[in-house]
């Protein structure tokens, strides 16, 4: 696919339009594939978490951005003023809509859960590069976290909301959506507490790894009564934090 692309846009006497619909095209059959191997790999159940990442679109920060992405090009391609409108926007439109939404909708595999920080970056780009094409998804601050994050997406997996207010209720639908949480524990702060609690309160530590630190260190857990150590807690260390540790939760 990759050679073809490459012969398509440098070797080729298409125009631009035409590349772009059919980049398009075999960019819709990279998402297709990811979500043939998330429904064999999860289960067939696991389209049941779609309408609640249909809900989320409109409450995050970046579901908002990808609808302005869309509008602009609805109207940029649409629009009765164009001097010579694409022959292809119906094809460009359809395009957009459909990889945007299934990337979005893809349903997740893994929630991190943990304190924005360069640290937390380094741990969501090991864990998506481990377990991808399945989708991670987390809420972070691109402030504190920078942008490398390896396939995780800045775009579709980053579920940080609008609103402060709101951070509570997308954890609560994450948690009933995926089958595999890891929350760093390592530091305390307040969210990061209030969701050891919710993960304890809701009986799923048997999906949840806890990330300690090399001597067990977790102010996170201790906070909630726990200690990494205390009977039914997963917790391991950053650096054993494997592939097939990680796909052990999804059983």
């Amino acid at each position: 696919m990759v050679g073809g692309l490459l012969y398509m846009w440098f070797l080729s006497s298409m125009d631009l339009s035409a590349k772009l619909v059919w980049s398009g095209m075999s960019f819709g059959l990279y998402v297709w594939a990811m979500w043939i191997d998330t429904l064999l790999l999860l289960g067939v159940r696991s389209i049941l978490a779609v309408p609640s990442m249909a809900l989320l679109f409109g409450k995050s920060k970046k579901g908002s951005t990808l609808l302005g992405i869309i509008v602009i090009s609805l109207v940029f391609w649409w629009s009765p003023f164009a001097i010579e409108p694409s022959s292809y926007r119906l094809e460009m439109t359809i395009g957009l809509i459909t990889s945007i939404m299934l990337l979005w909708l893809q349903p997740p595999a893994v929630l991190i859960l943990a304190k924005s920080s360069q640290e937390t970056a380094d741990l969501v780009r090991m864990v998506s590069m481990a377990v991808h094409p399945l989708r991670v998804v987390a809420l972070l601050d691109t402030k504190r976290t920078g942008r490398d994050m390896g396939t995780f997406s800045l775009f579709t997996d980053n579920i940080r909301t609008d609103s402060d207010r709101e951070w509570q209720k997308v954890v609560d639908i994450l948690l009933e959506s995926v089958p595999a949480v890891i929350l760093d524990t390592r530091t305390e702060s307040p969210p990061v507490s209030h969701e050891v609690a919710k993960i304890i309160n809701s009986q799923r530590l048997k999906q949840t790894l806890f990330i300690v630190g090399p001597l067990g260190e977790a102010p996170a857990l201790e906070n909630n009564g726990y200690k990494s150590d205390s009977f039914g807690v997963y917790a391991v260390i950053k650096e054993d934090l494997t592939r097939d540790r990680i796909r052990e939760l999804f059983h």
